[in-house]
């Protein structure tokens, strides 16, 4: 590792950069990993030995040349940063950029045979063959899944390259003895190199400003917030596949869902969805209708993007001690409908709590 700085002591202008390499071993999710997960059903690499590797790990992946999958390596990176930062009485001023290649990422890919010689089971579950897209049918390939999930089956594999870079920047200004401003924004690419595509569940930018009163000879404070989240479009095939994220259906899935246990107590005598008054076929061509999905086994993406939001609150915290404090705060005061990227998970809408915090 290489580390350089310049720069004054205690304020005035500063910059610093550095660059390092590192590696990581496969830990124990990647090698024995083993089930239903986000993406289907998942088994390790070792017990998917000879399968054919996909380009991704999507429905529609087709075969990654001839590379069959093997066992896992460690992945290996390379990075370089550097800044720039400014400080004065009542102002301090930093941002930084990085550059980072990882090589031989450990990463999910779908596991794909060919035609007529699909295995009858994997990692000890039976495995059928899927109906091949069209790309996967030219390629004479399949892919298989098991009773548990209609998704194919993946596998944790090393595959390809990546290049991550970006920039992070932050502010802060004393107002006046009591009163601060604090603010920050971080933006960050990823790309998979060969082939170049976006990387899986990269963060869209992101930004946030507080204004913060904490008076000089008490020990309350106050503090009003804002942050804001930007529109993400850079998806790859597994984010429009997720289910937090593109949550790719086909007509199939949902007439599978619609006659689940989950759905039957709100099914009325003729089988029609009681809140909306639907049958299956007025759901289906409502949700996925034959002029987007022309068969019914084609999974089509229903999220191509995650939208951007912001949000306001605002809290207060009184020390109780040297480690009790009392902590109060209303939260999302413009009461927005929005999910942070790649949670599944749409935010509460205005919101209070109050609490004691321990620290230890």
């Amino acid at each position: 590792m290489r580390a350089s700085v310049c720069g004054g002591g205690g304020g005035g202008f500063g910059c610093l950069g550095w660059g390092g390499r590192g590696c990581r071993a496969p830990n124990l999710n990647d090698l024995g990993a083993i089930g239903l997960n986000d993406l289907g059903y998942e088994i390790p690499a070792a017990e998917a030995q000879g399968a054919r590797m996909g380009n991704n790990s999507s429905e529609s992946a087709i075969p990654l040349g001839t590379r069959t999958v093997a066992g896992l390596q460690p992945e290996r990176l390379w990075n370089a940063e550097g800044g720039l930062r400014w400080r004065a009485r009542r102002l301090h001023l930093e941002g930084r950029m990085f550059d980072a290649e990882l090589a031989d990422p450990i990463v999910r890919r779908t596991l794909l045979y060919p035609l007529g010689s699909v295995p009858a089971s994997l990692a000890g579950l039976p495995v059928r063959a899927n109906e091949p897209t069209a790309g996967q049918r030219a390629a004479g390939v399949t892919t298989v899944s098991t009773a548990l999930d209609p998704r194919a089956v993946k596998a944790f594999v090393n595959d390809g390259q990546a290049r991550y870079y970006g920039v992070e920047a932050m502010g802060r200004a004393e107002l006046a003895r009591s009163l601060r401003l604090e603010a920050g924004y971080s933006w960050m690419a990823g790309r998979d190199l060969y082939p170049n595509r976006p990387v899986r569940r990269l963060p869209p930018q992101a930004g946030s400003a507080a204004l913060r009163w904490n008076p000089a000879r008490r020990r309350l404070w106050a503090e009003a917030r804002v942050v804001a989240m930007g529109v993400q479009t850079r998806l790859s095939g597994g984010d429009l596949d997720d289910e937090r994220i593109g949550a790719s259906r086909s007509r199939n899935d949902i007439a599978a869902f619609f006659r689940g246990s989950r759905v039957a107590p709100w099914l009325d005598a003729a089988g029609r969805f009681r809140p909306t008054g639907e049958t299956l076929g007025e759901i289906q061509e409502r949700v996925l209708p034959r002029s987007v999905a022309a068969s019914d086994t084609v999974r089509v993406p229903l999220y191509r993007a995650t939208a951007g939001w912001w949000t306001v609150g605002v809290r207060a915290g009184l020390p109780l001690g040297e480690r009790w404090t009392l902590e109060a705060a209303l939260d999302n005061l413009a009461d927005r409908n929005y999910r942070v990227h790649g949670s599944g998970v749409d935010a509460a809408g205005f919101s209070a709590w109050c609490g004691v915090v321990w620290q230890f």
